[in-house]
């Protein structure tokens, strides 16, 4: 199939609690839709709270490529505010997360190729339990992380961003 410009924009998310819970989730549905085919879709301006239990997360990408995510707020999920999966071409910028999970943004790569071109741009993070990054990236390749303000109420002293294992160009 082909996805073409897709919007969800404006809604309000809250109180699911579940194992994987997700406020907002878009994925291939177990199989791989290829770049082309998933063209121009936005999330934006959602407020997505208090989504709870294991692996749960605020917007959840899985296979799902070429998105933009602007200017949501996410507050309240265990695992993660913003989480993607063998995703390409993403835009994560000007978004709010408060009390989002043990990495409020993370971008996973399961294969070799990892997650490709992504821009994490202006956002807002806040008050994330324990001593992982505000913002994580495992095997991403050719992106861009700038301009994001975190902000963390506790004494714990956690690295704003982690890009690890197998990146570059980052």
């Amino acid at each position: 199939t082909v996805e073409h410009d897709l919007t969800i924009s404006s809604n309000t998310v809250r109180n699911i609690s579940a194992t994987q819970a997700v406020g907002i989730l878009l994925r291939s549905n177990g199989g791989t839709i290829g770049n082309e085919a998933v063209i121009a879709n936005t999330i934006t301006g959602n407020h997505v709270d208090n989504i709870r239990g294991t692996n749960s997360h605020g917007i959840r990408l899985v296979q799902y490529h070429n998105v933009r995510m602007i200017g949501n707020t996410v507050t309240g999920s265990d695992n993660g505010g913003i989480y993607a999966v063998d995703s390409n071409d993403l835009e994560i910028v000007g978004n709010r997360l408060e009390d989002s999970g043990i990495a409020p943004i993370q971008l996973w790569g399961t294969t070799p190729s990892g997650i490709e071109r992504f821009v994490i741009e202006r956002n807002f993070i806040r008050d994330w339990p324990g001593l992982s990054s505000g913002i994580l990236v495992v095997t991403g390749k050719l992106g861009t992380i700038k301009d994001n303000v975190f902000k963390r109420a506790d004494s714990a002293k956690p690295t704003p961003v982690t890009v690890a294992t197998q990146s570059c160009g980052v």
